[in-house]
């Protein structure tokens, strides 16, 4: 099968209506399976994002549900906690820090003559979203919030699904992640890494095979998404998790899943073509190869940079411009060009006036010092980890802290700008919590939490 870049191939095929007919059918099954539960409607409504991608590409109006629908759905939900529940210290700390992200977006677009519409957009539907979601679920009671998470398991069934269906219709190929996304391939090195920990929290950590085969399903989501970073960052967050995180796994336990660990790495190693020297499916797995094209990959190759002057790598981008040596012109270096000079495509976006190969050699620290300038690189970062201050469990933060490093440095901040990702994010901050409380975090219900499951 051939490697499938952008959405040109599956356009033309003709079977894109089929495939998404299924994803309606499949994922309207599972709202009625969960009797329209609200938060079994809004999270696979955010699951649904490539869905609605697509149809706006035919009909306009899906594109402002898509831009703003969500928004308003979270805000009807979940205003009220966010209002009425009374807020802990870091949760203070995350609120002034997505303030101030709020008032930066406007006045970075007022200095770059950006419609206020597009800011608003990029601020509700990327960061907002989540905090509203994060106070509806610290409204509920345990029971209710393990309910959910046999929502989060279903959906993370139907990607693999969906992605299995994909395999069949189309092969290999990046963008069209499940539901999730149409035009874009980041979740598939996100989704892996969040399923697994959505399993193992969601089990307490005892989990079983068939545990085990749904995790393989969302290693295959990399794998058939033509992915390669994950491939090895999932076994070592997976090692790290049973290791550190869940205290009654000890060292021998851990030993145990090594072959396990070890055949996902082998296995994503052999059938993506860019990781093994032959260059196709089933190559060889040589560690070598592999350690020297990461290298490349991540920071260029030094050879094609002298050629050239433009600097290749998302890693070798953001050294650069760590060393100032990306500038930004009239003297935006604090607030940045504007949203509009990032959303621009691949073909239109100005790589040689940045000094980097092509807009795929920006990740998102680098994308949002173009848009936003140093201060807004600091905020999103500082809205990032600030979710990681809210983890009451020590090792899980630190897990969670590279994991989102990794993404914000050498990927595109997805776990926090994709809602799919950003609301799996939060509802394993809010699920750890409840699992591993400390006396400083114990969860109150007061008059406000739902003490009733009856209607489960």
């Amino acid at each position: 099968m051939n490697l499938t870049s952008g959405v040109d191939a599956y356009l033309s095929s003709g079977v894109l209506p089929f495939y998404y007919s299924l994803v309606v059918i499949i994922n309207l099954a599972l709202i009625i399976k969960f009797k329209w539960n609200k938060f079994a409607v809004f999270i696979i409504l955010l699951f649904s994002e490539g869905l609605f991608v697509y149809l706006g590409n035919h009909i306009s109006i899906f594109n402002s549900f898509y831009k703003i629908g969500f928004f308003a759905i979270a805000i009807l939900l979940f205003h009220k906690p966010l209002i009425l529940l009374k807020k802990r210290g870091n949760e203070k700390w995350m609120l002034t820090v997505i303030l101030l992200i709020g008032i930066f977006f406007f006045i970075s677009g007022y200095l770059n003559h950006t419609n206020p519409l597009i800011s608003l957009s990029q601020f509700s539907k990327k960061y907002f979203i989540l905090v509203l979601f994060y106070f509806g679920l610290r409204k509920v009671n345990d029971p209710y919030l393990f309910y959910i998470g046999k929502i989060f398991i279903w959906v993370l069934v139907t990607q693999v699904l969906f992605t299995l269906i994909k395999l069949i219709l189309f092969g290999f190929g990046e963008s069209l992640i499940g539901s999730i996304s149409f035009d874009g391939g980041g979740p598939s090195n996100i989704l892996p890494v969040l399923g697994f920990l959505i399993i193992f929290l969601y089990r307490k950590g005892k989990l079983s095979k068939k545990d085990w085969c749904l995790i393989f399903g969302l290693f295959l989501i990399a794998v058939i998404g033509n992915k390669r970073s994950v491939i090895v960052i999932l076994p070592l967050i997976i090692g790290a998790t049973l290791f550190y995180v869940h205290k009654s796994i000890s060292l021998f336990k851990l030993i145990k899943f090594l072959p396990l660990i070890f055949f996902l790495l082998y296995l994503g190693v052999r059938i993506n073509p860019t990781l093994n020297p032959e260059g196709t499916r089933w190559g060889s797995f040589d560690l070598g190869f592999l350690q020297e094209y990461s290298i490349n990959y991540t920071f260029g190759n030094e050879e094609a940079y002298e050629s050239d002057d433009l600097i290749g790598g998302r890693g070798g981008s953001f050294v650069s411009f760590l060393k100032n040596d990306i500038e930004l012109k009239d003297g935006k270096f604090l607030f940045g060009e504007g949203i509009n000079s990032i959303l621009l495509d691949y073909e239109n976006f100005e790589n040689e006036r940045f000094g980097i190969d092509s807009k795929g050699s920006a990740g998102a620290a680098l994308q949002n010092f173009i848009a936003y300038g140093f201060i807004g690189v600091i905020l999103i970062f500082l809205f990032t980890i600030s979710w990681i201050r809210l983890v009451s469990n020590y090792a899980l933060s630190v897990i969670l802290l590279f994991f989102l490093i990794w993404d914000y440095i050498l990927f595109y901040n997805t776990t926090i700008t994709i809602n799919a990702m950003g609301i799996s994010l939060i509802f394993i901050v809010e699920l750890s919590n409840r699992i591993y409380k400390k006396p400083c975090q114990a969860i109150s219900f007061n008059k406000y939490a739902i003490v009733s499951t009856k209607n489960f």
